[in-house]
């Protein structure tokens, strides 16, 4: 028999398996892969799980969805100190109406969309969501759903991860799940919803009154017993744990665990950076709605900067967002700038333009991924400059949208570049405007003092760090930076000469031929192995045949010139005493 499940109108779980989490997780401590492999997780537990919002009569469920992973992946991150599940509250409203709705943007190089009708009746998914706030219209927060987004959100999209459904790979789709909601909070998942049930497996369902519904993943648990799904069971254990959005019957429970079973298209993850990261968005896809029916793999946008209009200010390029659609892929991203650009020229991209910076980086999915460039790139007003996507290896292309205002995108060919015409690439840059001279540095520096090398660990010559910046420095002046081989000093036994060895014989022992390490003392030999015991066995004597004269054991003694009788003996005392020395030595 199972464990008894069930859910509190608290909102929290009981049950016997609710103590079996493995990890000491808390927030931020453990990693994504520790967090996946546990076999229960509930983010509600952590605090990055903010209140249900309910939906309503609306037909919003896609754009609620995505609003309560994106607020999940925020507070997962920590990017806003001051955010919490309390007070974090981004409006779902206010992104379905962007959908339908939007003006140019600021750059004017779109012409937006304005479509009529009740935008809350609208069909959506969080498809349509991830582009919305790819081009910065939104998220926000407040009840006005009209509140300008380029003004008013305190987020700007990075990454919408499309996680691949993997229909056919039963285990590799809930492990790139649990993946995904441990690195980024939660998912959001569509399927066909008929009943209410706290154990739910929609797969199961029969007829045609089922209709489809988006919610958001926060965790799961693999004990759940099969038979506890409705209705009929499922094929196996466990199940996700979804946040809803209706807040209670009879619209819906505000959590519930679906089963395993189950598959979505769009499953998506949400990552976000502070607005003060970036200060502007240059893009052509202005259109929700993708074009599909191009497998473009290297596409260019061609741009001309809009500058600073403030003194002491310059605008840099941070970096570049692309839509992809795909999975294991790798992206090469390469800006020019001061191109001579004119309108019908085909080359337009490079045309006497210089390449300033090139950056690959490797992706598991798609959606929209931001390639971050190692050093800004700077623009001067008015000057033109381009964004080059290749997709260097892997099974992927990049997304296209319809013309929505500007249309100067290219495609890579064989020869050149040729202009898309009605299409534009999803290629955006995310660019900054900073203190054209940045405020020169000051070193704080702290000394610090020499650790003497042992014989089996490194020590650390006296140095100089900096508590801001982490450089070492050889002086107070700063004048020499010190890398880590510079400071290191080697560990390592220090040898005194070679001792041969004594040989043993008859009548005492010898000694091993050794070193010895004037630090810590021990023996060893030439091949570097430590000796525990140098005495060498005295030789076995020999056996002479008996003949009959009696006891004929040798004399061991010779007479010297004043009568002493000990000469013979004097090499096994002399084993003896030095043997008592190195003790001696070793243990001091």
């Amino acid at each position: 028999t199972g464990a008894v499940f069930a859910l509190r109108r608290d909102n929290s779980s009981r049950g016997g398996l609710s103590g079996r989490i493995g990890v000491n997780l808390t927030t931020g401590k453990a990693s994504a892969a520790e967090i996946a492999a546990m076999s229960e997780y509930d983010g509600r537990k952590y605090g990055i799980v903010t209140p249900v919002k309910s939906q309503g009569d609306t037909n919003l469920c896609w754009a609620y969805s995505s609003v309560a992973a994106s607020e999940t992946s925020i507070l997962k991150t920590g990017i806003n100190s001051t955010a919490t599940d309390k007070n974090l509250d981004l409006n779902p409203v206010a992104a379905a109406y962007r959908i339908q709705r939007r003006q140019s943007d600021p750059l004017n190089n779109t012409n937006g969309e304005w479509l009529e009708g009740d935008y809350t009746s609208a069909t959506g998914s969080p498809s349509k969501i991830a582009t919305l706030f790819s081009c910065w219209w939104g998220p926000v927060s407040g009840s006005d759903a009209k509140v300008d987004p380029f003004e008013n959100s305190r987020y700007r999209l990075e990454n919408a991860i499309l996680i691949s459904e993997y229909k056919d790979d039963y285990e590799k789709r809930i492990a790139a799940i649990k993946l995904a909601i441990a690195e980024y909070g939660a998912v959001t998942f569509q399927y066909n919803n008929a009943h209410n049930y706290e154990y739910y497996n929609p797969k199961n369902e029969k007829g045609g009154n089922s209709y489809p519904h988006a919610c958001t993943l926060i965790g799961w648990n693999d004990d759940i017993p099969a038979g506890n799904f409705m209705p009929g069971g499922a094929s196996r254990n466990g199940g996700w744990l979804v946040k809803n959005s209706y807040t209670g019957l009879p619209d819906g429970y505000p959590y519930f665990y679906m089963s395993y079973d189950n598959t979505s298209s769009v499953c998506y993850a949400f990552s976000y950076a502070n607005r003060e990261t970036y200060d502007r968005n240059y893009y052509y896809d202005g259109g929700i709605d993708d074009f599909s029916l191009r497998n473009d793999k290297k596409l260019a946008n061609v741009y001309r900067a809009a500058g600073s209009e403030v003194n002491g200010k310059t605008e840099q390029i941070k970096a570049v967002n692309v839509g992809v659609n795909g999975s294991d892929y790798t992206l090469e991203v390469e800006i020019y700038k001061n191109l001579d650009f004119t309108y019908d020229n085909s080359d337009a991209p490079v045309s006497g333009g210089k390449s300033v910076a090139v950056k690959r980086q490797s992706f598991a999915y798609g959606g929209f991924v931001t390639v971050k460039l190692d050093e800004p790139i700077t623009l001067e007003k008015g000057e033109w400059f381009s964004v080059i996507v290749k997709v260097v290896s892997g099974n992927a292309k990049i997304r296209l949208g319809y013309k929505n205002g500007k249309d100067l995108s290219y495609a890579g060919t064989s020869s050149g570049y040729s202009g898309l015409g009605n299409y534009v690439g999803r290629i955006k840059a995310y660019t900054s405007l900073c203190d054209t001279e940045p405020e020169e540095h000051k070193h704080s520096l702290v000394r610090y003092e020499e650790v003497k090398a042992t014989c089996t660990a490194n020590g650390r010559k006296a140095h100089y760090e900096c508590e801001v910046c982490g450089k070492s420095f050889a002086d107070e002046s700063a004048a020499k930076e010190l890398n880590e081989s510079d400071l290191t000093i080697p560990s390592g036994h220090v040898f005194g000469e070679w001792q041969k060895e004594i040989p043993s014989t008859e009548n005492g022992e010898g000694i091993k031929g050794h070193k010895d390490c004037a630090v810590c003392g021990k023996l060893f030999d030439k091949n570097g192995n430590e000796i525990i015991d140098l005495k060498i066995p005295k030789k076995d004597a020999e056996q002479k045949p008996d003949d009959g004269k009696g006891d004929d054991k040798p004399d061991l003694t010779v007479k010297s010139g004043c009568g002493s009788r000990n000469e013979f003996l004097l090499p096994s005392v002399s084993v003896i005493a030095l043997i008592a020395i190195k003790k001696r030595r070793r243990s001091s």
